[in-house]
């Protein structure tokens, strides 16, 4: 499961599911798992081939959700 705040990150929700329904997550490897922390996938796909990215998202890990419309 995904839990997104589209009200405190309304720009990284809509890319992320803009991601969603273009397809590209479908046959991901989701390559790093930690419990109850996180989940690290999106850029392999089977065999460990490098995804294309159709476009790139600003990094906002360090802003703490200052993520304006």
């Amino acid at each position: 499961m995904v839990q997104l705040d589209a009200a405190k990150a309304p720009k990284t929700w809509k890319n992320f599911l803009q991601y969603v329904h273009d397809g590209f997550y479908d046959g991901t490897v989701f390559h790093r798992v930690i419990r109850d922390f996180m989940i690290q996938g999106g850029g392999f796909e089977p065999g460990m081939e490098p995804k294309r990215t159709p476009r790139a998202g600003r990094q906002r890990g360090r802003q703490r959700l200052k993520n304006t419309k």
